[in-house]
């Protein structure tokens, strides 16, 4: 069946356009009932609308547990596909045919005409596929920043990919490690010199006694970036650091910001040394900060800073 819905595919592409007058002889030479259908609804539907007969028709053959008009977190987007030990990924999709005059044409679609859409997503997903089930641009996080995918590739090239792999997100996770990085290296360790400058302003009042207050600086960023990289790996809940972030601010705020703090690295060096059994999570930072209000507000926006969990972030 997969075959019969790429083959469909592949020849529609291959037309790139037809009258409307042509749409039974098309609709004839089409193998499966989704395309089948797909083409009749043309005349009659939004091209979007069509468009999803075709992508509901993957994901299932796929095997794929997708929810369409997906709630999150700065809007809605076409479709979220959820699989076990995998984290969420984003589809947004645009039509295949459009209408020009008596034809319909195969739509071209450059990926910086919804960047901006695709930037609110990935706030909320790690990876979003925007794709008119021709062209495919895929995206990780680092599109907030740099606004283009990390590749383009057709649609059917990903379809095969998933097939292959069983699994959106590793297929995703795959594409992106083959992709030729440039100077990933030099900017990871930039990224990583300004964090630790963020935790050295002196906004930040920390008590310098036996313990290496620097130590304690590079202690903290090698917790998160250890929880990062399970997260990345689908090893833990998808955002876990983020929700418990999130919940400690929520919860603890009306207390202050001692509270928030303590309460938000807490519940995460226990569950990390209990789970893990590491001793990277058993020196509690906290006891090394000036005991002021101010101050435990100061590292906690910081905080936020470094992991990205504030709007301009």
């Amino acid at each position: 069946m997969l075959e019969s819905l790429i083959e469909d595919l592949q020849f529609l592409i291959q037309i790139e356009q037809f009258d409307v007058g042509k749409i039974d002889e098309i609709t004839e030479r089409l193998k499966t009932q989704e395309f089948k259908r797909f083409v009749q609804s043309l005349p009659f539907s939004k091209p979007e609308t069509a468009t999803e007969l075709i992508f509901t028709a993957f994901f299932s053959e796929l095997n794929l547990t997708s929810y369409s008009q997906a709630s999150i977190k700065k809007g809605w987007i076409d479709y979220i596909i959820s699989q076990p030990s995998a984290n969420p990924v984003g589809f947004e999709v645009k039509p295949l045919f459009v209408k020009r005059g008596s034809k319909f044409k195969l739509n071209h679609i450059k990926y910086e005409d919804f960047i901006q859409q695709v930037k609110k997503y990935l706030t909320a997903v790690n990876y979003v596929v925007l794709t008119n089930g021709y062209q495919a641009f895929l995206f990780n996080r680092e599109a907030i920043v740099y606004e283009k995918p990390f590749k383009e590739i057709p649609f059917i090239e990903l379809i095969n990919t998933i097939n292959q792999v069983g699994n959106v997100w590793e297929a995703l996770t795959r594409l992106e490690d083959a992709t030729p990085k440039k100077d990933i290296d030099e900017r990871f360790f930039a990224d990583l010199m300004g964090w630790y400058e963020l935790l050295s302003n002196p906004s930040i009042s920390w008590i310098k006694n036996s313990h290496d207050v620097e130590e304690l600086k590079i202690l903290l960023l090698n917790k998160f970036i250890f929880a990062q990289t399970l997260e990345d790996f689908a090893l833990i809940p998808f955002k876990y650091v983020e929700s418990k972030y999130r919940s400690a601010q929520e919860e603890w705020s009306p207390k202050g910001y001692k509270k928030v703090v303590k309460n938000f690295l807490s519940s995460i060096d226990r569950w990390f040394y209990e789970y893990y059994d590491t001793e990277l999570f058993k020196t509690d930072v906290t006891e090394f900060l000036q005991d002021s209000e101010e101050n435990y507000k100061n590292f906690f926006r910081t905080l936020g800073k470094i992991l990205g969990f504030l709007p301009w972030e």
